[in-house]
């Protein structure tokens, strides 16, 4: 992306990368989360959050 100044064109590559490894990852492991961290050697809480920020899993609701 060379329209973009570099730090904007890393952030979309870095960004792009990520959301596909942690899709690859979660779809391999069954959609588990505790397994597709040991899988990745990322730490489960970590793990849940890339997949919310990603659009991977949505958010529990919450009791009332």
């Amino acid at each position: 992306r060379t329209d973009l100044h570099y730090t904007e064109a890393k952030e979309v590559v870095l960004h792009a990368f990520e959301r596909r490894y942690l899709r690859e990852i979660f779809e391999r492991a069954g959609r588990n989360i505790s397994a597709a961290s040991r899988e990745s050697g990322l730490d489960r809480k970590h793990l849940r959050t890339l997949l919310l920020r990603h659009g991977l899993i949505v958010r529990e609701a919450e009791d009332s």
